[in-house]
């Protein structure tokens, strides 16, 4: 099954009549904006919103100057769902600037959630590419004043998930990770998604310190949490495969990249991509397992075609 070509831009929004001349001057009309970018990213992917993401933060960037509060804090809501769509499409650079713009709209209106938020967003898009940042931004986000049960656990679930990759660096090591994830779990009373999200990041985290079997329970806990999902789905998907993979739990793997291949078509995701790009590699030098080159095989055939 080939991914979809003819997919269309979830992300346009049906024009609604505003009270002011310019609708990115009308906090609910921008609000709307973000509501949709979000529901559209998480069912679509983000390589076919990333354009019109980023006009909307140029619209709203010019719209803003001395506005209100409300304004504000729907700016910054959808700067933050913007930097989500940009992250997914691997627009590294305009990810990291929007989602900064983002916390620098929260800070103007001091709106907590969004503060919470943005920190958790900033740290996932460094944490590979600069786990000591990524660290900073989680740690940032935990001293924010107001901060919330919820967020204090997001934050911590990210926090352990950096710290285990600076396992050995300045600072950091197995059992700061471990703390972090501990702490996150031990927060009761949380939204299902948040629940989610949480044993996603403690598996990853797990994975990283070779304790797959624990990550194992954990990953199957997240992905039993998020629901109709599919690109949230597909991406934790990829990371238990590789988990898999890694702790030579073979049939597992064939089986998990089996379930893969059926959801990974329905969304449009260069995150997804590169993490499929991985897991195929990962399976070469293990081919001569039958049940593992099929699975690759599967992948590979639904994996799109996009130029270098």
């Amino acid at each position: 099954m080939k991914r979809r070509e003819f997919m269309s831009v979830a992300a346009t929004i049906a024009f609604v009549p505003t009270p002011v001349n310019d609708p990115y001057k009308d906090a609910e009309y921008v609000q709307g904006l973000a509501d949709r970018l979000v529901d559209a990213h998480h069912l679509h992917g983000g390589v076919p919103l990333a354009a019109t993401a980023l006009r909307h933060v140029r619209k709203v960037k010019e719209a803003i100057g001395g506005e209100g509060h409300g304004l504000k804090v729907a700016a910054s809501n959808l700067a933050r769902s913007a930097s989500l769509a940009l992250w997914d499409a691997q627009q590294v650079e305009n990810a990291d600037h929007v989602g900064r713009m983002a916390l620098v709209l929260a800070r103007r209106a001091n709106y907590v959630e969004g503060i919470s938020h943005c920190f958790e967003n900033l740290c996932v898009f460094t944490t590979l590419r600069d786990p000591v940042r990524a660290a900073h931004y989680a740690q940032s986000g935990l001293r924010s004043p107001g901060v919330t049960p919820e967020h204090e656990a997001r934050l911590n679930a990210r926090l352990g998930v950096a710290l285990s990759w600076r396992t050995g660096g300045p600072g950091a090591n197995a059992g700061a990770s471990r703390t972090a994830i501990d702490r996150a779990r031990a927060i009761d009373g949380l939204p299902p998604v948040a629940n989610a999200v949480i044993a996603a990041n403690a598996a990853l985290s797990l994975a990283s310190l070779r304790r797959y079997a624990e990550a194992d329970a954990a990953f199957a806990a997240a992905l039993g949490g998020f629901g109709d999902n599919p690109l949230l789905h597909a991406t934790w998907l990829t990371q238990r495969i590789k988990a898999s993979l890694r702790a030579g739990a073979y049939p597992a793997a064939a089986d998990q990249a089996g379930r893969l291949a059926a959801v990974a078509p329905l969304v449009d995701s260069a995150r997804l991509d590169r993490h499929l790009a991985e897991i195929t590699t990962m399976i070469g030098p293990r081919s001569e397992v039958p049940e593992l080159r099929e699975a690759r095989d599967r992948l590979r055939a639904v994996m799109p075609s996009r130029p270098a």
